[in-house]
């Protein structure tokens, strides 16, 4: 396990919660989907597709969530910020 990220969707999936993943990356999403889910045998890590560095998709994503009227209560971001060379 490595990343803060994957570590804090761990810890909180460990503790019963409900977990929302939003990764950019199907393949490397699915993979941290399923380590969570078998060490915390949670099974409820849902895994959501976004790319946050693109507002449009930001918007997109945004607006789906609400419109499920599924609770938040945390938020926690680890977007690494890329900067053109």
């Amino acid at each position: 396990m490595k990343g803060i990220g994957k570590i804090t969707a761990l810890e909180c999936a460990k503790r019963r919660a409900h977990v929302y993943m939003v990764c950019r990356d199907e393949k490397r999403g699915k993979e941290a989907q399923e380590e969570i889910i078998q060490e915390s045998k949670n099974s409820n890590v849902e895994l959501h597709l976004c790319d946050m560095s693109q507002p449009k998709d930001v918007f997109a994503f945004t607006k789906q969530f609400l419109q499920s009227q599924k609770p938040l209560n945390v938020i926690s971001t680890q977007q690494k910020k890329r900067f053109p060379n």
